[in-house]
């Protein structure tokens, strides 16, 4: 029964950041993959990257046959010399954005798709993302 109640309290939690033990740290160039609520520190450089959500997914269902491809749009947080936050996309413009002499690009946003009958819950997405010089 401990077992239940403790499984049931886990799952109605947010997603978090990583603790500093596990914290994600990423070379220029690197692809790196966080969830909804982690943070990324880009080493060698003051920035810092948190992936803060996903507001829009119209990406096409794995088992309908759509028109075009669809999209995604992340909220994303980049910290350097000031504080920012971006909207980029997975297929339309903009999929990167320019601060200081380097660029954070979108690379992928997964899971790709649910079923048209199921829905994608927050805490499942992980945005692959690059930063280069």
């Amino acid at each position: 029964m401990a077992v239940a109640v403790a499984v049931a309290c886990h799952a109605s939690l947010e997603v978090s950041p990583r603790s500093e033990a596990h914290a994600i740290k990423a070379l220029v160039g690197d692809t790196f993959a966080l969830a909804i609520g982690e943070e990324a520190t880009i080493v060698d450089t003051r920035v810092r990257v948190r992936f803060e959500d996903v507001t829009n997914d119209s990406r096409c269902p794995s088992d309908v046959q759509c028109v075009w491809a669809g999209n995604a749009t992340l909220r994303v947080r980049v910290t350097d010399d000031s504080t920012f936050v971006v909207a980029l996309n997975t297929i339309t413009d903009p999929r990167e954005v320019r601060f200081g002499n380097l660029t954070l690009r979108v690379e992928d946003l997964r899971p790709y798709a649910p079923k048209s009958s199921e829905k994608i819950e927050k805490a499942s997405y992980r945005a692959t993302l690059v930063v280069r010089r």
